[in-house]
């Protein structure tokens, strides 16, 4: 497993992370590793969901499905 020191850390963010762990019955080690997991993990779906939504409007596209714009529809149903 690999390693990892973080230094310079805000002395009031360190208390408030080091109290969220206690709140949750966790380790400061254990909490900083479920956040970068998380993180990871989002950034890496969010990816995935961007690759695939520009994979889906190519497809349209080639079979000449367009989108209009719905700004003025918009704009007209705030009018009423």
């Amino acid at each position: 497993m690999a390693q990892m020191i973080v230094r310079n850390i805000d002395e009031d963010l360190m208390a408030a992370f080091k109290e969220l762990a206690r709140q949750r019955g966790i380790s400061t080690e254990q909490q900083a590793r479920e956040l970068i997991r998380r993180e990871v993990e989002t950034v890496s779906r969010w990816t995935e969901f961007r690759r695939l939504s520009q994979r889906m409007l190519e497809s349209w596209r080639a079979e000449g499905i367009t989108f209009d714009d719905s700004t003025p529809l918009i704009r007209e149903d705030r009018e009423r």
